[in-house]
């Protein structure tokens, strides 16, 4: 997630961490329903926090960040790919090899290369689509004279920037909200993926960052601070409307208005955090936060294991308290691997 530089930022992190768990463990009835519409702004939000720390960053910097999301894509799939195979072994043996077939083609690895869904777990396409963000950020800033010229000199890379992102959250409402409106259910894989989710959020990032100075001084109006209190407060009940009307949506245009706005917000704030609890809960998901979001569904379905065998699952207060119970595991899983990653690290270093 990188490394501290703004505690409301960071703040946004676990914001749209829970909501994310949200979307993957549910509430009940229609408040679960209403929760996942809202909770939609998730991922946007993080692909913009990357995108704005990628602005001013150095080539090399770029490709570290990269290779690290690629060796963290890398293992992530290979942990449910052992943890799926263990789970086969044990429950159904003469089935494996069917399994690893179906899994493991050609086909679903072309797919997983051209839309980042993952054969394994459908969660994991967050990394894949960060890394092309990445790469292709790297490449549209430091391709040495290599772009089209019509970028290069007609427009410039600011404004290719507006442009692309804008066609691009265009195409994603238009291919995914409208079209389920229409009854034609196709957002998944097509939509949910680095060229329309990714690269227009992490290129939103990164202009607000190129534009910081104007755009808090901007917000801090207090005209236009209220307005946007305003536009994020009228969000949520629009993005319940919207999941209602489209509950098989993966990215409302009330979404897209929430977490940009919210993200402005954060940034016009800047420095103000002060609560200490919160700063906590910020630097908390700055660090673990990946790895949070990485192993939220193998516990999910662990946990639902457990809860079927207890019988819990038919009591209404233990389902409104799923969601908190697997984020608090989660996060202690997640916990314990980054500091296995740390010690090995420190091991191999000495």
């Amino acid at each position: 997630m990188g490394k501290q530089r703004n505690l409301e930022i960071n703040l946004l992190k676990f914001i749209s961490l829970v909501l994310i768990l949200l979307i993957h463990e549910k509430l009940p009835g229609r408040a679960g329903l209403a929760a996942a519409g809202i909770a939609s702004l998730g991922v946007p939000t993080f692909f913009m926090i990357s995108g704005y720390f990628a602005c001013g960053s150095s080539a090399d910097a770029l490709k570290a960040r990269a290779l690290r999301i690629l060796k963290l894509a890398v293992l992530a799939n290979v942990i449910y790919l052992v943890w799926d195979l263990l789970a086969e072994s044990t429950l159904r043996p003469d089935t494996v090899m069917i399994w690893l077939r179906q899994n493991c083609s050609f086909k679903r690895l072309l797919v997983l290369l051209l839309t980042n869904e993952s054969p394994l777990r459908g969660h994991l396409w967050f990394l894949g689509a960060l890394l092309y963000g990445y790469l292709y950020l790297l490449f549209i800033l430091y391709s040495n004279g290599k772009l089209p010229s019509v970028i290069r000199s007609r427009i410039g890379i600011i404004r290719y920037l507006q442009i692309s992102s804008a066609f691009l959250l265009f195409a994603n409402l238009t291919l995914g909200e409208l079209l389920t409106a229409c009854g034609i259910n196709k957002q998944i894989p097509y939509i949910r993926n680095w060229l329309f989710c990714a690269l227009p959020f992490m290129s939103i990032g990164y202009l607000i960052h190129h534009g910081e100075s104007y755009i808090v001084s901007t917000v801090k109006k207090p005209a236009v601070f209220r307005l946007f209190i305003a536009l994020l407060i009228l969000s949520f009940p629009a993005a319940i409307a919207e999941t209602v009307f489209v509950p098989n949506g993966t990215i409302y245009l009330s979404s897209i208005i929430a977490c940009i706005v919210m993200f402005l917000l954060a940034i016009a704030q800047k420095g103000r955090l002060k609560n200490p609890l919160l700063i906590h809960l910020g630097n908390f998901a700055d660090r673990y936060g990946l790895w949070i979001y990485i192993l939220q569904i193998m516990v999910i379905k662990m946990l639902h294991g457990l809860w079927e065998q207890l019988s819990f699952t038919q009591h209404t207060l233990f389902l409104w308290c799923k969601p908190f119970i697997a984020f608090i595991v989660t996060t202690l899983c997640a916990v314990l691997i980054t500091e296995l990653q740390r010690v090995c690290r420190k091991a191999i270093s000495k």
